[in-house]
């Protein structure tokens, strides 16, 4: 009986790397969940400090922990919806069998990657790292086995794809802003009037 062919071989190791990165992406979504959920507790304890403060009428301090409770709010809005790209983008990665032969979502999922990683960078920025060495890693599977990369196949395609699992994450993720996160204005309406003080 003869041998394998080397192309399964290869794409045997091509499946394990695969697989590697699908790891990875879970493995870093996984970070970004718990730092939402650190932020989310953070964000409570300032409102709550913010409430106090409102009470005792010292608007000063009230003022500066809404604040402080709006700017956490915006930055772990960043935060879930990378998280929830992510978990999509390693959603539609495992329902193939193939990287190389489905650029049309691996190369969307790339995209979704770089974009990520590019508004983690100040925020999560080991996070951001990890998700440039998949980027690379998957461009390198395409490279390896002669393929066409993401980034030269037809890229209007691939953009519109991009901007709707980022669009769909960003809505998921404002929803989930709002049950984790208390509206200043809508919680405590006075402390804009604190603010102003």
């Amino acid at each position: 009986m003869s041998p394998p062919p080397e192309p399964i071989r290869s794409d045997s190791t091509s499946a394990s790397d695969e697989e590697r990165i699908l790891v990875q992406l879970e493995v870093q979504a996984e970070k970004l969940r718990r730092i939402s959920q650190r932020m989310a507790s953070r964000g409570k304890e300032l409102f709550e400090s913010c409430v106090r403060a409102q009470q005792l009428g010292d608007n000063a301090t009230a003022s500066m922990y809404a604040g402080e409770v709006a700017q956490l709010r915006k930055i772990s809005s960043v935060v879930v919806k990378g998280e929830l790209s992510l978990e999509k983008v390693a959603l539609r990665l495992r329902s193939i069998r193939d990287f190389r032969q489905a650029v049309g979502v691996v190369g969307p999922a790339i995209k979704v990657i770089q974009q990520i990683g590019s508004e983690l960078k100040d925020i999560a920025p080991e996070v951001s790292t990890s998700l440039r060495e998949l980027d690379e890693k998957l461009d390198d599977i395409f490279i390896s086995s002669g393929s066409v990369p993401s980034g030269f196949s037809d890229e209007a395609v691939v953009d519109q794809e991009a901007k709707k699992i980022l669009q769909e994450a960003s809505v998921v993720a404002e929803q989930r802003i709002r049950t984790s996160f208390p509206d200043m204005q809508q919680s405590y309406p006075s402390w804009e009037m604190g603010r102003r003080t």
